[in-house]
């Protein structure tokens, strides 16, 4: 399965995202069916934006301005920014994520903080989780995570966690992926879909954004496995 699934699971590992999802508060197991969730939601979303002339320039842009090539460069601000002040990603030594103080800062994204104890004005733009999710989801995102809460059996606020924390990582990983291939916003919006289309998410024909019905309706059918998303399961354990 050749997508973008591979790029940021070939960087980071399933260890990685099995750490993520332990802190907060979600086992390797349900790690695992939430990023098989949560992954073709974010892409699907993205796909539906760019296949719009303006919705890829857009994209195309932020991913040049605002977003480190480098996934484990990424993970280092998220847990800084995001969660409460962890180090880099690289800093314990061993080139794992230190995700000691992951949940006390977590608590702070919900309605629309970035950090209890930070000027939003001071996070950088590539780690704005919440922001980066208002513009895949539109005004969806907390109707998303209800469904994949209820799709997957999993509480809905380990669901918005899990989701804060891969939407910069993705967008890293489309940066990286633009930079290598030398990607024109038409290149962009054509991976993009395919990329959802291997995850049996492809966005709705017509749509004009994720926030549209449409993608509701098609990730509907995801979530209930009338398109499958299995091979994510195999990269975890290839990793």
């Amino acid at each position: 399965m050749a997508n973008i699934v591979n790029d940021i699971l070939e960087e980071l590992g399933g260890g990685t995202l099995n750490k993520v999802g332990s802190s907060v508060g979600l086992s390797p197991d349900e790690t695992q069916t939430a990023v098989s969730a949560a992954l073709p939601a974010l892409i699907s979303g993205l796909a539906t934006n760019a296949s719009q002339p303006e919705g890829a320039s857009k994209l195309g842009a932020a991913l040049d301005k605002n977003h480190t090539p480098s996934l484990l460069d990424s993970l280092g601000p998220i847990a800084g920014a995001l969660l409460g002040g962890g180090r880099s990603a690289g800093g314990n030594g061993g080139g794992g994520l230190d995700l000691g103080a992951l949940l006390g800062g977590l608590g702070g994204l919900f309605g629309g903080r970035v950090d209890a104890g930070r000027n939003s004005a001071d996070v950088p733009s590539a780690v704005d989780s919440p922001g980066i999710l208002g513009n895949i989801f539109g005004g969806q995102t907390s109707g998303i995570t209800d469904k994949i809460s209820k799709a997957t059996g999993l509480d809905g606020k380990k669901i918005a966690m899990l989701l804060l924390v891969l939407a910069p990582v993705v967008m890293s990983a489309l940066a990286n992926r633009r930079k290598k291939q030398k990607q024109d916003n038409d290149a962009l919006a054509s991976s993009l879909r395919k990329d959802a289309e291997s995850l049996g998410a492809p966005p709705p024909a017509g749509a004009k954004s994720a926030s549209e019905g449409g993608f509701m309706d098609k990730l509907n059918d995801v979530l209930r496995g009338k398109t499958g998303f299995g091979g994510i399961a195999d990269l975890f354990r290839a990793s």
